[in-house]
């Protein structure tokens, strides 16, 4: 009952941040009204004026700027160098299993899921918020019904998430993808 408790009260923390960040998409009269890929026409706003973030969400939602593989290498070069914790955790989907088979395009830290953990981890080494009042646990409580009561994103994956094997490798991804943003200084 207490363990229920915690999760229904995680969830409603989740949801009431969700409200308080997209007040009006709460409301269902114009819920109905809204464009399903609204999103991606304003991300694609977003990135034609420079958001780095943008750009890469959209590579992460299979709708690139530009589909050939100069761009897709060059975007992802860029999302490296900048040291941007929202590029980094924008770009982490397509560094999942969108990328399985292509390490040829997307390099050595992709194409799992314990890769998309790992790019999400190093944004948060970089300094996005991942405790568990930010952005990426509130999406994993609100849109995965995860709310268990951990502190951060990497208590949240490697508590709850993964095995302990998948915990070593997750670990020397990250380290890989933090260690040569460093060494990119």
């Amino acid at each position: 009952l207490v363990e229920s408790e915690v999760k229904r009260s995680a969830l409603k923390a989740a949801h009431d941040r969700v409200i308080s960040r997209c007040g009006g998409f709460d409301n269902p009269q114009r819920t109905s009204t809204f464009v399903a890929n609204a999103d991606l026409v304003l991300k694609r706003k977003a990135a034609r004026a420079g958001s780095l973030a943008a750009e890469a969400a959209l590579l992460s939602r299979k709708a690139p700027m530009q589909a050939d593989l100069e761009y897709v290498d060059g975007l992802l070069g860029r999302v490296r160098a900048s040291r941007d914790p929202d590029a980094f955790l924008a770009v982490s989907t397509a560094m999942g299993l969108d990328a399985s088979g292509k390490e040829e395009i997307f390099g050595r830290v992709s194409g799992s899921t314990s890769s998309m953990y790992a790019w999400q981890l190093a944004a948060c080494s970089i300094g996005l918020n991942c405790n568990s009042n930010g952005a990426l646990m509130t999406q994993y409580c609100s849109a995965g019904g995860i709310c268990e009561a951990a502190p951060n994103l990497e208590s949240l994956i490697f508590n709850h998430l993964v095995t302990r094997p998948e915990e070593v490798e997750i670990r020397r991804m990250t380290n890989e993808i933090v260690s040569n943003i460093i060494n990119s200084k």
